[in-house]
């Protein structure tokens, strides 16, 4: 009987221990550092025309900054459009893609790109566009 009860108790305590909750853990974000910083380069200036579309090349300089950097252009022309494109943590440069539709407002004037990373940390470059008409039958 002793043996019974001792074999009964060891195949609880396997039971309890064996069924016992784990946890995962994930590594922890890694979060910038004070002096983390992003620069925007040089920005071409942009032509388009009504109801085309054209390309612009952003570059950054990264200082203590290991994080992906989001690229946005904000004020554009009426009519005129572009996407966010997030520069990987291992890049520096991104091509940004500008669509006007065909009744864009013809103008010159100023955007500006605007490069944003985690912690607050962002930079801006203006540069100059300019929308023009398009030709005839285009």
């Amino acid at each position: 009987m002793r043996k019974l009860a001792f074999l009964l108790m060891v195949s609880m305590m396997v039971v309890v221990i064996g069924c016992k909750k784990t946890e995962t853990t994930s590594k922890p974000k890694s979060t910038p550092s004070k002096s983390s910083k992003v620069e925007v380069g040089a920005v071409d200036d942009v032509t388009i025309t009504q109801g085309g579309d054209t390309t612009l090349k952003v570059t950054i300089t990264r200082t203590e900054l290991k994080e992906p950097v989001d690229i946005v252009l904000k004020g554009l022309p009426d009519g005129v459009s572009a996407e966010k494109k997030t520069i990987a943590k291992d890049s520096s440069e991104a091509t940004v893609e500008l669509k006007a539709k065909g009744d864009a407002k013809v103008s010159k004037g100023k955007a500006t790109v605007v490069a944003t990373a985690p912690g607050d940390i962002s930079s801006e470059k203006e540069f100059k566009i300019e929308v023009k008409k398009a030709a005839k039958g285009e």
